[in-house]
């Protein structure tokens, strides 16, 4: 697969882990079989959910990701960019990364236009953070928005940098709801409270 394809993983290990008694499928669903099990169910149902995660190519992460935080510890923005500050889940340490924060409603948010990245993850565990721009540093406390809240975030997202993430997306600033409620579970956001 060429670089900056789509990963699929496993969401934490399993999503979603179903028991079921052990059955005899050669009968019928619900009536007790040979040896007292039930017919017509799985001994052991497991299903596992995709996490899209969008890796960045070679370019971005060593060169244009790092010219974009060089720019943000002088305090120059890139199309409103920052950057993200969140303690990594399993390190302790902070992790930064180049992000696009913007406000609708008066309220901040993030949005994940790669999938599931690191830095979702860190947030997720921390639930707080902080935007950095220059010597200016907000500290916040996120709440992750849920899917059916996240459609005026996406198009105001695309309005504003289709331009940087349509080839993660699959879509355009001209998508229709329909087209960006399909893609909307795979990229989570973050409605930001800053203290």
């Amino acid at each position: 697969m060429a670089a900056g394809s789509l990963f699929l993983g496993l969401r934490g290990l399993l999503d979603f882990v179903s028991l079921h008694d052990e059955c005899d499928s050669r009968h019928a669903p619900g009536v007790p079989g040979p040896h007292g099990r039930k017919r017509g169910c799985s001994s052991l149902h497991i299903e596992m959910s995709e996490v899209v995660y969008h890796e960045p190519d070679w370019f971005t992460r060593n060169i244009f990701n790092l010219l974009v935080a060089g720019l943000h510890r002088v305090g120059i923005s890139v199309q409103g960019s920052q950057t993200l500050a969140v303690r990594g889940r399993k390190s302790g340490e902070m992790r930064t990364n180049p992000v696009n924060p913007f406000e609708l409603d008066g309220r901040t948010y993030l949005l994940a236009p790669r999938g599931t990245t690191q830095w979702v993850r860190n947030m997720r565990a921390a639930g707080e953070g902080e935007l950095r721009s220059g010597r200016k540093v907000r500290h916040f406390h996120a709440t992750e928005v849920p899917d059916s809240e996240k459609l005026p975030l996406m198009r105001l997202y695309m309005d504003k940098w289709s331009w940087e993430v349509k080839g993660f997306l699959g879509i355009d600033a001209k998508a229709s709801d329909e087209e960006i409620e399909r893609i909307l579970p795979d990229h989570p956001a973050f409605a930001l409270t800053f203290d």
